[in-house]
């Protein structure tokens, strides 16, 4: 049983940042953890990037509990060995991996066996590594509903894959509906890593609290029994025109949802 969910932030947010000035923004908006995106704070195989910024964090009271990495997605991302121990030496303990972007639930068996396939020697490798492995929750891959990354799970069958959740934006017929929301993610709760916490409609952001019908019921939720046994963090993510003076505002309604 998790007594409470963490808050915290995906450094991707801020793309255009370096690491001291996220680490200051994280500070000053009272949260607790970093997930750091391999996409440029933390690239792939840049083992003193990320001990330089593993101490930053120390110096600041912030955890670095997940990786962001692009593996899955593309072809550029790196080895998963080189994320591994760039997650090592970063201090987080869990890898977050993607399936491939257009490569949806409605995928042909040959391709998806592909990519479980490749999963699965990937958790094979986190685990060697202690970590878990956390497949992102996102439309056109293989996690577009809750029923295939439900599948997907039983089909990599290792016991260190989990699943991210974020708010379903790419359905329009779940989009505006809390209800259901709340229902997708309570089919894969029992698998749940961490949440990727924003509001959307469609493709346009809105405040985080327009989203207060959904997140006050999915946040009490992610404290609930699950396989997962490590402190969840809800990483905040998209704020509306990446603005930075905006994220005391939005990690100040997380943090009143999660109290």
């Amino acid at each position: 049983m998790i007594e409470n969910v963490q808050s915290g932030l995906c450094s991707v947010t801020f793309r255009g940042l370096d690491p001291a000035a996220i680490i200051d923004l994280a500070v000053g908006a009272g949260l607790q953890g970093i997930e750091w995106g391999a996409d440029g704070h933390v690239p792939v195989g840049d083992v003193p990037r990320a001990r330089e910024v593993a101490a930053r964090c120390a110096d600041a009271g912030i955890e670095c509990p997940s990786y962001g990495t692009y593996l899955g997605a593309d072809q550029g991302s790196g080895s998963t060995a080189d994320a591994c121990a760039t997650a090592s030496a970063l201090g987080a303990d869990n890898l977050r991996v993607w399936t491939p972007l257009g490569t949806d639930h409605t995928a042909d068996p040959e391709t998806r066996g592909e990519i479980v396939r490749e999963l699965s020697t990937t958790s094979a490798i986190a685990v060697d590594h202690g970590l878990t492995v956390g497949v992102e929750f996102h439309g056109w891959t293989l996690t577009h509903t809750a029923e295939s990354t439900l599948q997907l799970i039983d089909e990599v069958g290792a016991p260190n894959f989990y699943t991210y959740w974020q708010p379903v934006y790419w359905d329009e017929t779940i989009n505006d509906d809390p209800v259901a929301q709340v229902a997708e993610f309570d089919a894969v709760s029992e698998h749940l890593a961490h949440l990727h916490v924003y509001w959307w409609r469609g493709l346009t952001r809105h405040p985080l609290v327009d989203g207060e019908a959904t997140w006050s019921e999915v946040l009490p939720r992610a404290r609930g029994t699950s396989r997962w046994e490590k402190p969840r963090y809800a990483f905040l993510e998209f704020l509306p025109d990446d603005e930075p003076s905006l994220l005391a505002r939005e990690a100040a309604t997380l943090t009143k949802w999660i109290a």
